[in-house]
């Protein structure tokens, strides 16, 4: 509303049936994308600590399932992924892992199931401490 100087939602609905491409820029503009490879590394401490127990108690053979919601492009739902992994290795755990991953966007999702991200874009965390 701001960018197009319009004061009141009334106005707004009135400016949206008039340019109606409008919908798609405000649908882009809404959804947040920040995202990236272990964006809280902290967070990834300490649910690799909590982690731990819970994967050692439960049925080894149950597949551990990870829902990711608001995924956005992927990263954040991979270093789930990729932390529950290392979890697992550490303490000799087999256990199958089924990661889902949903997001509001379209063009994010094509973009998480590509999977194709830059070689640097992992942040380090201590998964073991």
């Amino acid at each position: 509303m701001l960018v197009h100087n319009v004061e009141t939602v009334r106005e707004y609905i009135v400016h949206l049936d008039a340019h109606p491409e409008e919908l798609s820029d405000l649908y882009r503009d809404i959804l947040i994308s920040v995202t990236q490879f272990f964006r809280e590394p902290a967070m990834f401490t300490a649910l690799a600590g909590i982690l731990m127990g819970v994967l050692q108690k439960r049925d080894r053979n149950a597949p551990f399932r990870i829902w990711s919601t608001g995924c956005a492009t992927g990263e954040e739902a991979y270093s789930l992924a990729i932390a529950v992994t290392e979890i697992m290795e550490t303490a000799g755990l087999t256990t199958p892992i089924q990661l889902f991953g949903t997001d509001i966007s379209d063009s994010a999702i094509d973009r998480a199931r590509a999977a194709v991200y830059r070689s640097k874009c992992r942040k380090k965390y201590r998964p073991h401490a």
